[in-house]
């Protein structure tokens, strides 16, 4: 064991962390693919899913990973900076997007990952996300991945 070295990975991760986006509500479009009222839309389908259920979803668009280098390791680190779910249910949900990068993740917290599985998640993005993606429509195919996601939780 070389403490001093995991030292290193916890500061070098920090400064990564530091390097994310803030999260400009619960739809962050930092590639501008949604109008305001695709993103109010959004928000509003959002917010009432967290009043019946507790769980917290979020959306971001983003044209690169960096500092990361796949989105498995950017969703992750943003999913745990913003906070994302009820620090006693760990109920978050993000999806990630990326228009320029070709790619759509869903990321969840601990407390959600036995509910809303790898597997489904996956399954959610194939049917219910990429059809509209290869349409070019961004909003239809988040929108509609939003309602398989919670029309699975309720």
């Amino acid at each position: 064991n070389q403490p001093y070295l995991q030292n290193a990975d916890l500061l070098l991760e920090d400064s990564l962390v530091k390097l994310l986006p803030q999260a400009k509500d619960v739809v962050s479009d930092y590639e501008n693919l949604f109008t305001v009222k695709q993103i109010k839309k959004l928000t509003k389908t959002i917010n009432k899913h967290e009043k019946k259920t507790t769980n917290q979803i979020a959306i971001v668009t983003v044209n690169s990973f960096a500092p990361y280098t796949n989105i498995d390791d950017y969703s992750l680190a943003l999913f745990n900076k913003w906070g994302i779910g009820t620090a006693e249910k760990n109920n978050g949900i993000l999806i990630t997007v990326s228009k320029e990068q070709r790619l759509v993740r869903i990321t969840t917290g601990t407390g959600m990952a036995k509910t809303l599985t790898d597997d489904i998640s996956a399954g959610i993005i194939k049917t219910s996300i990429i059809p509209y993606l290869k349409d070019g429509d961004f909003y239809g195919g988040i929108s509609a991945g939003l309602s398989a996601i919670i029309d699975f939780l309720e």
